[in-house]
Order: C-alpha cells, then sequence, then structure tokens
C-alpha cells in the first residue's frame, strides 16, 4: 500500500506539472530506493516520464545515494528513448545543458559513492552560458559546527555559486537553506 501510494504521489505531481503548464521536472537523486528498483517501479516511471515528455515538460534527473549510477544500469538502459525531454546527469563532473528557448542552463551532477566525501561545491568547475541558472546537486547540508560525509557542502558554499535556483536531494524533509530576490536553495522534501 505505502507503494503505491507513494506511485500515486508521483503521477499526482507530473499531472500538476502537466496542467500548470510547467516547463522543467528536476529530480535531484533517489528518484527510486535502489539502484535495481522493481520492474513495476521502472514501468510506472517510464510512462509518467512519458506522459511528461508528451506533453512539452523537460525533465532533469541526477541519481543520488539510493539510485545511484551504475554503467549500464537503469540510468542508461530503461530511458534512453524519451528523447530529447529527458536529461539524466550521469557524470561525477558538473554538465551543463542549455535550453537556449527558455534562456536556462540547467546543470548536474550524479552522486558518486565512490568520492562521497568530496565537498564538490567549494570550487567547483561550472560552463554556463545562458542568463539564468539552475544546479541539480544530491548531498549533505552541514550545520555549523557539524561535518558530514555525503558530498557536503556549507552556506558559504551554496551562496556563492551563480545559480539562480539550487534544487538540492538528499534530506528527506522540507527545508529551505536560503531565499532571496534571484536566489534560492531549497531541499524539497518527501512528496507526499
Amino acid at each position: 500500500e505505502r507503494r503505491e501510494d507513494i506511485r500515486l504521489t508521483f503521477r499526482r505531481i507530473a499531472g500538476l506539472a502537466v496542467e500548470k503548464g510547467i516547463d522543467l521536472f528536476l529530480i535531484s537523486g533517489d528518484l527510486f530506493n535502489s539502484s535495481n528498483p522493481s520492474k513495476k517501479d521502472l514501468e510506472f516511471v517510464f510512462e509518467t516520464f512519458r506522459m511528461l515528455s508528451d506533453n512539452n515538460v523537460v525533465i532533469f534527473i541526477i541519481p543520488g545515494n539510493h539510485d545511484y549510477y551504475i554503467p549500464n544500469g537503469i540510468w542508461d538502459r530503461e530511458f534512453n528513448s524519451l528523447g530529447e525531454n529527458l536529461h539524466i546527469f550521469t557524470s561525477p563532473k558538473f554538465e551543463t545543458i542549455d535550453l537556449e528557448h527558455f534562456k536556462v542552463s540547467v546543470v548536474g551532477c550524479t552522486y558518486n559513492r565512490h568520492q562521497s566525501n568530496f565537498r564538490l561545491l567549494e570550487k567547483p568547475e561550472l560552463k554556463i552560458s545562458q542568463q539564468n541558472s539552475i544546479l541539480l546537486f544530491h548531498g549533505s547540508y552541514e550545520y555549523p559546527n557539524q561535518e558530514y560525509q555525503d558530498q557536503p557542502f556549507s552556506l558559504e558554499e551554496l551562496k556563492g555559486l551563480p545559480f539562480n535556483y539550487i534544487a538540492l536531494g538528499h534530506y528527506h524533509r522540507h527545508l529551505g537553506i536560503f531565499s532571496e530576490e534571484k536566489k534560492a536553495c531549497f531541499y524539497p522534501g518527501v512528496p507526499e
């Protein structure tokens, strides 16, 4: 019953994106709870992505620490037929996708479980060419005087980045890190 609730919530979110005319659908990791999800879950997500894609919603995903990237794994096999409306960041280095039509650069990298203690946001190499920019990142926000292992970052590191919006993944509760006039950073939390 819990798995079905999660599926229905995901479908409702996608339906709301279509209904509201949303252009970009962002997933900052842990779409699945495993790097080898069930066939039923894969089929359900694929159908939902197909519905979004058919309605010209562009989907961006980074694999997280639960559904981490494995060469020739689900991220390479299952979703490659959805074409230009689906972008999966599978490199542990930052990649940029420019959407000139929307005047936005979307940047992301996969969660790297082999180097999870690296501070990737300390001095990242970024290529941003559009006037607006979004970062998808899966990692641990460090509260003052505490250290974390899962791609940790600090408030200072976040605020030093040139993005208008930073979509974070890893913590399962809604957490607004900061929101300013032209910059914002959030963990969305568990949707249901």
